[in-house]
């Protein structure tokens, strides 16, 4: 019975949604005499509904950069009612216009919309048929937003279709108007895969891993550490496939770069899943050291020690602590310069509070745990300049943070 009536309740609502977009789309219609500003207000909610639809396609291409996108759609709910709701606007509009009543007043934007629709029901000829069925007065006077809009359809049309040289060309007319555009440099590099063009493949998968890792940067100077972390673990991801599956040794400071920046999100967040991801930086950028103790590459190495010893020290554990710091100053020493003297000074201070915190936490009547905690979030806070300093793991900077 329960489950009856919750389908009669999803039901009405339907019903309901479909009798106030009637109703919505009756009335635009019979104001369409009064111009092309009544029909103007109807494009604009369809335009909206459409971008909502699109948004949600770009998201699937975004959320899994390596993947070829060949599984259709999105199935959740949002996804199907977002696209039932774009159909019967444009059904409703179609029932009571003509195409010869709609296209002197068809918006690039609407014809986009349309197009939106076709790709998102899988619909991809139709796609392109409606695309290139077109106001080309309307389209001269399209802005940059329906340009982009248009280009997208376009592109997700081709590719949808397999049909990869119109792809990458129509993602690269969209990615000069708008670069670093997480779908387009997603489905371009793809595009050139399936091209056999791999080099160029590579080189597209760096750009939108800096892209990647920059929007997860300007997520955290706004403290949205969270909603930072899926950047980097893209970008993460993406590095990971390019050192490991094509074989580009020359990302793989970038990979620990990555690992360091998911790590610094996690401890903003006092997340103890930064240590293993500080873990993973060490084990790369010690590999990498090893191969030439070049100065720069042990001020790197020197860093990401002393930032686990940070998030050690934060989840109590002073003794493991300690080992990370002095071995960040064992690796910063030789290679210190005069104005670098106060950031070394900085890790003896951390290595002398870790032994402290350690002895006393051996000696419970001198220090108790709860105290030795407060001092640690203490002594971690005095340290966020040294950690998040501005540093070049080849390609990719880490952040620079102060938390004062």
């Amino acid at each position: 019975i329960a489950l009856q009536a919750a389908t009669v309740v999803a039901d009405f609502h339907d019903h309901v949604a479909a009798l106030v977009i009637g109703v919505e789309l009756d009335e635009a219609v019979r104001a369409l005499a009064g111009g092309e500003a009544h029909f103007g207000r109807l494009d604009t909610v369809i335009e909206g509904v459409a971008d909502e639809v699109q948004q949600r396609l770009n998201e699937q291409t975004a959320a899994a950069p390596l993947e070829a996108q060949g599984a259709g759609p999105p199935s959740d709910l949002q996804f199907r009612t977002s696209v039932e709701n774009l159909r019967m606007r444009l059904q409703q509009l179609s029932t009571n216009l003509s195409t010869e009543e709609i296209l002197p007043f068809e918006t690039a934007g609407l014809r986009a919309a349309r197009a939106t629709l076709a790709n998102a029901e899988q619909r991809f000829t139709d796609s392109l048929s409606i695309l290139a069925y077109g106001n080309g007065t309307a389209d001269s006077r399209a802005d940059s937003e329906d340009r982009i809009r248009l280009l997208q359809a376009h592109g997700d049309a081709f590719y949808g279709l397999r049909q990869w040289p119109h792809a990458l060309e129509t993602y690269q007319r969209l990615l000069a108007l708008k670069p670093n555009r997480f779908e387009a440099l997603t489905r371009a590099a793809h595009c050139y895969l399936s091209l056999g063009r791999v080099n160029e493949a590579v080189r597209t998968f760096k750009i939108l891993a800096a892209a990647l890792t920059q929007r997860g940067h300007d997520l955290i100077v706004l403290s949205r550490f969270g909603s930072a972390l899926p950047y980097y673990e893209k970008a993460m991801v993406i590095q990971t496939y390019l050192v490991e599956k094509q074989k580009r040794a020359e990302f793989t400071s970038a990979l620990a770069s990555s690992h360091l920046n998911i790590a610094n999100a996690h401890l903003l967040q006092e997340n103890p899943a930064a240590l293993a991801h500080y873990q993973q930086a060490i084990e790369i950028q010690t590999l990498l050291y090893e191969k030439g103790a070049r100065a720069d590459l042990a001020l790197s190495l020197a860093s990401i020690h002393a930032a686990s010893g940070d998030a050690l020290l934060s989840q109590g554990q002073p003794s493991n602590a300690a080992v990370h710091y002095q071995k960040a100053i064992d690796l910063f020493a030789p290679f210190v310069e005069p104005d670098q003297q106060a950031q070394l000074a900085l890790v003896h201070g951390a290595l002398a509070s870790a032994q402290y915190l350690s002895a006393s936490l051996r000696r419970p009547r001198t220090l108790s745990r709860t105290r030795a905690r407060s001092c640690n979030a203490s002594r971690l806070t005095s340290l966020w300049p040294m950690t998040f300093r501005n540093l070049r793991l080849g390609s990719t900077p880490t952040l620079t943070l102060s938390r004062s």
